[in-house]
């Protein structure tokens, strides 16, 4: 009995543990069926792999550590990336061109790059003590002369000389230095002034401050300078004309009384290329041979001054009073009162002397020699005349601007022939430069040249042949 019942008890206990394992199993099964609804499951320890899907299915760890991508990946586009365009970028239109506008520039009517506010004051300005002044405009700049006395600037005389600029504020002409220029043992020499020279603008007048002298302005045009000898009522210029070497003759030196002086030629004072010779070769040169429609001769008499002027070209033939006054002779028309003045000239060559008178647009060369003068040295030679004629036609061609302002003589342009060592044509140009032309002779072939004050004389590029611009 005992034993059937520990029997039934085996059983019984037995029993219990298979239902225990029954659902266990029962319970996995479940777990790994919800856990892998979509994938199926493998062979093998379902208990094992149900424990690895649950450690790789947990989402919520992994979810905490991502953080927000809006606020660390994209910036806000407003602050960091795009400027305001108003403030840094584009500066305000309206203050910046009118808040410091330019100043009205004090230019001369036609706006000329070589106008300088100096020239304003050009002209010629008189001094109580008989001293002269004037200004004169160079490029841009200008340069003041002062006379003390009568001089031609080359031969006798002296005058001080002043590279200044103006102050339009304190209206005052400003030079760092000077030179007073001077003739000495048969020469012009310079001495330098290193002191700072001032020149004030005290309405008509100008005042030069360190020597407290007033000058009064008495004309626009510095060729009035009485105190000027050969200036630019002249043309006179030295070795033009005719093959003559000619030198200014100083007032000490001139002796011209009971003298005639017969007619060479004539020329144009703005255009020396437009010249006439008297056609007196062969024939001595006397007022019997004059011709009738081309006669130029000056008679002076004995007494000092009475005599007689032919220049038929402005029908002129009537007596004249003459005087001399510093080297210049000034004939009065008895007829019409009409004053002309001319200046002496010395053929160092020729060893004759000759007398220029500025008659209206003309300068009348006449000589107190019976030599024949002919208006070139030698066939197929070229003259000065010839240069000067060919230069003025390359400058047309080549340079019309310039060539039209020394038709003129507009801003103190000029064109002239020396002869000193051959033939050489010069040109002061507006910008205060000088070009200088250097012809031979006989092929006519030239040199041209350069020269400023910032770089001396230099060569150019300019290649002419005086035969091929002659007319």
């Amino acid at each position: 009995m005992r034993r059937t019942k520990t029997i039934q008890s085996k059983e019984g206990s037995n029993m219990k543990k298979v239902i225990s394992l029954l659902m266990i199993l029962v319970m996995v099964m479940a777990l790994a069926a919800c856990g892998k609804k979509d994938t199926p499951s493998e062979p093998g320890n379902e208990v094992t792999k149900a424990a690895e899907n649950k450690n790789e299915t947990e989402p919520t760890k992994a979810a905490e550590t991502t953080p927000e991508p809006t606020k660390e990946v994209t910036p806000e586009p407003t602050k960091e990336v795009t400027p305001e365009p108003t403030q840094e970028v584009t500066p305000e239109p309206t203050e910046k061109p009118t808040a410091e506008p330019d100043p009205e520039p004090e230019i001369d009517p036609e706006d000329d790059e070589f106008y300088g506010p100096g020239h304003v004051h050009v002209g010629t300005y008189l001094c109580e003590n008989g001293w002269t002044l004037t200004v004169e405009p160079e490029g841009a700049g200008t340069v003041i002369f002062v006379f003390p006395e009568s001089t031609d600037k080359e031969t006798f005389g002296s005058y001080f000389e002043f590279w200044a600029n103006y102050s339009t504020v304190s209206m005052v002409f400003t030079s760092p230095s000077g030179r007073l220029h001077y003739f000495e043992e048969d020469e012009m020499k310079s001495a330098e002034i290193e002191e700072e020279q001032n020149f004030e603008v005290v309405g008509s007048l100008i005042r030069w401050l360190e020597e407290d002298l007033d000058f009064v302005k008495y004309s626009s045009d510095t060729s009035d300078n009485p105190l000027y000898i050969g200036g630019n009522y002249y043309s006179g210029d030295v070795g033009d004309g005719f093959g003559a070497e000619f030198e200014l003759v100083t007032p000490h030196n001139i002796d011209i009384v009971a003298t005639t002086f017969y007619g060479v030629c004539y020329e144009a004072i703005d255009d020396p290329g437009d010249s006439y010779f008297y056609p007196y070769y062969g024939d001595e040169m006397s007022m019997d041979t004059m011709d009738e429609f081309n006669a130029a001769y000056l008679v002076l008499g004995p007494d000092g001054d009475q005599g007689e002027f032919c220049f038929l070209e402005k029908g002129i033939n009537n007596d004249v009073t003459w005087t001399l006054e510093d080297g210049r002779i000034i004939l009065t028309n008895t007829v019409n009162g009409e004053q002309y003045e001319g200046l002496f000239y010395w053929d160092t060559e020729r060893q004759s002397m000759y007398v220029c008178v500025s008659v209206d647009i003309y300068d009348v060369w006449m000589t107190y020699s019976t030599e024949i003068v002919t208006p070139a040295d030698e066939e197929g030679s070229v003259t000065a005349e010839m240069a000067l004629q060919a230069v003025s036609n390359y400058l047309n061609d080549t340079h019309p601007e310039l060539a039209e302002k020394l038709a003129t003589g507009e801003y103190n342009t000029a064109i002239g022939v020396t002869e000193e060592n051959g033939i050489q044509v010069w040109v002061r140009s507006y910008t205060g430069a000088y070009l200088y032309y250097y012809v031979d002779k006989t092929s006519g072939d030239v040199q041209a040249t350069e020269w400023s004050l910032e770089s001396g004389e230099v060569p150019i590029d300019e290649t002419l042949n005086i035969w091929d611009y002659l007319n």
